[in-house]
């Protein structure tokens, strides 16, 4: 029973959560906490942020350091 269910997904349907990965470069940065406080404004860098999700210049972004 649970072999024929296994057999009839679509898996090319099913999502996966991660639509896209880019690796953009921007001349000036604005960065938020995920708890909507601005951390850094207009600054060149983001090489002071620790490990972690942030959003930056609008886009939710992972550090990992």
């Amino acid at each position: 029973m649970i072999e024929n269910w296994l057999r009839d997904i679509d898996y090319g349907k099913i999502a996966t959560g991660i639509e896209d990965v880019s690796q953009e470069t921007a001349t000036h940065y604005t960065v938020y906490s995920l708890s909507g406080t601005q951390l850094i404004h207009d600054s060149a860098s983001i090489d002071t942020l620790t490990s972690g999700i942030y959003i930056i210049n609008g886009n939710r972004t992972f550090i990992s350091r």
